[in-house]
């Protein structure tokens, strides 16, 4: 349980960090 949610919350940052990178990118080409 406590590894499955550790896994969870890794992904889930890394998801986020990736969305972030995302729209930076997308900003910075639009502009």
């Amino acid at each position: 349980m406590s590894v499955l949610t550790n896994i969870e919350m890794k992904c889930f940052t890394y998801l986020v960090q990736c969305y972030l990178v995302f729209l930076i990118i997308y900003h910075y080409m639009c502009n």
